[in-house]
């Protein structure tokens, strides 16, 4: 983690160069494509290389990304919202931190579960059935 919050540090501070050159659009697609491969590369990581690699990545995306929701959001926000908007964009940050953690223990024991139950059965079910399930599991929160 704190390898993560170091490069999204250091990221952000190529956050205007960026802007610049790529525009905001191709920030928020190149940012949370990195993010996105970052938290799988992490998941998926068998070693600590490939965790750190991950994590990395992960904290790439974040660290052009979340300057990048800020601009925006300032840019359209009228110089009396501006001040309850920041407050909004860093709550909603603060508060997916908390609320994340809660969510996702309750998916990653029911993948568990799902897991354990099929193994049981004898029905080791192949890539598609997995990324199915991969893809379904967001919508169905209950444990």
């Amino acid at each position: 983690m704190g390898l993560m919050t170091f490069v999204s540090a250091m990221a952000s501070l190529t956050f205007g160069r960026l802007r610049g050159r790529m525009g905001a659009k191709v920030i928020f697609v190149v940012g949370l494509a990195a993010m996105a491969l970052g938290i799988t590369v992490t998941g998926a990581g068998t070693t600590l290389l490939t965790v750190m690699c991950g994590t990395g990545l992960t904290g790439l995306g974040m660290g052009i990304a979340i300057p990048n929701i800020f601009a925006s959001a300032m840019a359209l926000a009228s110089p009396q919202t501006r001040g309850r908007t920041a407050g909004v964009i860093t709550a909603s940050l603060f508060l997916g931190q908390f609320v994340s953690p809660l969510l996702g223990s309750g998916l990653i024991t029911k993948r568990s579960r799902l897991r354990r139950e099929r193994r049981q059965k004898g029905r080791p079910w192949g890539f598609g059935h997995s990324a199915l399930l991969r893809a379904a599991s967001p919508l169905d929160v209950r444990t």
